[in-house]
């Protein structure tokens, strides 16, 4: 064969094997009628899926606005039924000869028109109005009010039995199995960590729990005992002041006798019966002080032990601390050096105002 034939040949057969590739590669490239076919179908589901979301919102708006324009409704015709009974009470100067029983009516009066609802009082109007008898009218408007009285009576019993369910007796009960040494450390917390800080009754449960790993109180229930140690102290509020004038004529009578030292706590625990243990009591056994302002007649048993203990008493700052319960004996000294201050800081003054 000859050579320009070969080339011809070899020639066409490279043109067709590099055509079948391109068609290949295109072919690759190029989606063929199943994709457009399967895309076309996404597209198709996604529209329907927007359309029914378009009539789904539609529908929507629709109800909301159906529902605002009948509360409009309702609000316009309630706003007329009010109008109509506030009128028809004041044209009869509501049913009062005098006018001690016209402000209760007005009150009443009042109250039914707020509390009332639209078929409530429009039926009250229809009747009231049906009636030409100003007695009769009377009578419906009272029969009215008691009725509404009873109803929202009826509903403060259920609210306050609700909450005695969900609420009350269950911190009742918990409240009854607080133990001595929880009660303690409760009060320690209470005065470590005062008015103000964050988060404070999870902080006094969680410092509970740390003494007392198997206490797991909760913030409410700290709280509910903290309130309740509160009405306690308020209570033997009375008999703590007793207490404390009792101890005081005993300084007195101590005095007169000239008893030695310590008689005073003797005498105190003569009768155990009448000494009641408050919450400062508790703070000072546990922690040795008292953080509390001095009250007054904490400072009135300090100044007489005082005078009654002289410097030259054995164990003198003791004994005094043991005649008020209320306070230990860095309590009492420390109240002394400030008393002791305020007197000096006194005498200062007035001696730099008169030179």
């Amino acid at each position: 064969m000859p050579m320009p034939v070969i080339h011809a040949y070899r020639g066409l057969k490279m043109k067709r094997k590099e055509r079948n590739w391109n068609r290949k590669r295109l072919s690759k490239m190029l989606p063929g009628p199943k994709l457009n076919k399967s895309k076309k179908i996404r597209d198709q589901e996604r529209e329907e899926e927007l359309r029914k979301k378009e009539v789904q919102e539609e529908a929507t708006r629709a109800k909301n606005a159906a529902e605002k324009k009948e509360r409009e409704i309702q609000k316009k015709l309630l706003k007329k039924e009010k109008k109509t009974f506030r009128t028809f009470m004041k044209e009869r100067d509501y049913f009062s000869p005098d006018e001690a029983s016209k402000v209760n009516n007005m009150q009443d009066s009042d109250r039914l028109a707020e509390l009332l609802s639209l078929e409530s009082l429009k039926a009250l109007n229809t009747d009231l109005a049906s009636s030409e008898d100003l007695e009769k009218q009377k009578e419906l408007f009272l029969k009215q009010v008691e009725s509404l009285n009873n109803k929202l009576e009826e509903e403060k019993q259920k609210n306050v039995e609700s909450l005695k369910r969900t609420s009350g007796e269950e911190s009742g009960s918990k409240l009854k199995d607080w133990s001595a040494e929880e009660t303690q450390l409760l009060i320690k917390a209470v005065n470590v960590f005062p008015a103000g800080t964050v988060q404070r009754w999870e902080t006094v449960a969680n410092f509970i729990t740390q003494h007392i790993p198997t206490s797991n109180r909760s913030a409410k229930e700290v709280l509910a005992k903290a309130k309740d140690l509160q009405k306690i102290k308020e209570t033997y509020g009375r008999q703590k002041a007793a207490v404390n004038e009792k101890a005081y004529q005993s300084f007195e009578q101590t005095q007169q006798k000239t008893v030695p030292p310590g008689a005073g706590k003797k005498n105190e625990l003569d009768n155990p019966s009448e000494r009641f243990v408050t919450a400062a009591e508790y703070q000072v056994a546990e922690t040795g002080t008292n953080p509390a302002p001095w009250t007054a007649e904490e400072q009135k048993l300090l100044e007489q032990a005082l005078k009654t203990y002289p410097t030259s008493t054995k164990d003198r700052w003791e004994v005094i601390a043991s005649v008020i319960a209320t306070r230990s004996k860095k309590d009492c000294m420390k109240r002394y050096k400030e008393i002791v201050e305020m007197v000096k800081a006194k005498k200062s003054s007035s001696s730099s105002y008169c030179s």
